[in-house]
């Protein structure tokens, strides 16, 4: 598998962090499939209440991708379920999935690029079971975190 990784201006939309997380080619229809997805979440993007801005500027914060989904909550005005709710109505996916998918790919940037052991990585972006960080990373990319790592090492020796 070949993974690319696609920068946008806007992460908030689970549609996209789905899309950008399943590409394993160049394929034509999947990126004109992804530039209309993008198009759609940044006009959705404008449409967002101000409480709906700052979670999600607060859950993307390397400052907050130790934290629990809980802890960051419990700043905002709201009661978790209103906000529960309306991330689900506004962003049209979890809160809890969308708050994964942000530590999980902060931690591939740093299994690619550090040399950390991914027992500190797992640590750093808030999962204390290795087992639990290993199964959902594997869900989402499709390769443990050590065979991310010995991919790009593969790379790297080879390249």
């Amino acid at each position: 598998r070949t993974f690319i990784s696609l920068s946008i201006p806007f992460e908030g939309s689970c549609l996209l962090t789905s899309f950008i997380a399943s590409i394993t080619s160049l394929d034509t229809a999947l990126i004109l499939k992804f530039l209309v997805l993008e198009k759609r979440v940044m006009k959705e993007k404008q449409n967002l209440p101000d409480w709906l801005k700052t979670l999600l500027t607060n859950m993307r914060s390397i400052s907050n991708i130790h934290r629990s989904l809980e802890e960051i909550v419990a700043e905002m005005p709201y009661s978790y379920s209103y906000i529960f709710k309306g991330f689900k109505k506004y962003l049209d996916c979890s809160m809890v999935n969308y708050f994964a998918s942000i530590k999980l790919r902060y931690a591939r940037e740093l299994i690619l690029n550090t040399d950390k052991r991914i027992l500190d990585i797992s640590m750093a972006v808030g999962y204390n079971s290795l087992s639990h960080f290993n199964r959902i990373f594997k869900a989402e990319y499709g390769l443990s975190p050590n065979q991310l790592r010995n991919q790009k090492n593969i790379v790297k020796k080879t390249g």
